[in-house]
């Protein structure tokens, strides 16, 4: 009968154990971030995360048009802007046409019947 008991007391002891879980508060410690870089969210010193720019863009950081892409440290890589310099006589990435340049095409070549093809600065 004492051996049920001691049995039943240490099966209860080990259930209460088993509820009980620990874990460290790292709250305070300085050099601890809780920023998840990768997470989809752009959080403290991040500069993005993932498709999250904070509302940057290849034009509004001064570089164009284009593409920004988030590295796996959550920095902004900017190698898929590119500037266009329209009126500079070359046909940039974006441009259908610069200056005089007008890539080849003329006015039957875009479905027109007629007429002289200009490049428009817009």
């Amino acid at each position: 009968m004492k051996i049920t008991h001691i049995r039943i007391i240490l099966f209860i002891l080990l259930g209460c154990l088993v509820l009980v879980s620990c874990s460290f508060d790292t709250q305070g410690i300085q050099g601890i971030t809780t920023d998840l870089c990768g997470n989809g969210i752009k959080e403290g010193d991040e500069e993005c995360d993932e498709l999250d720019f904070g509302g940057e863009t290849c034009e509004t950081l001064g570089m164009g048009q284009g593409e920004l892409f988030c590295t796996d440290s959550c920095e902004i890589d900017s190698s898929g802007c590119f500037s266009v310099t329209c009126g500079d006589g070359v046909i940039d990435s974006g441009e259908d046409c610069d200056e005089e340049d007008l890539g080849g095409e003329d006015c039957e070549a875009l479905g027109f019947s007629g007429g002289v093809l200009g490049c428009d600065f817009t």
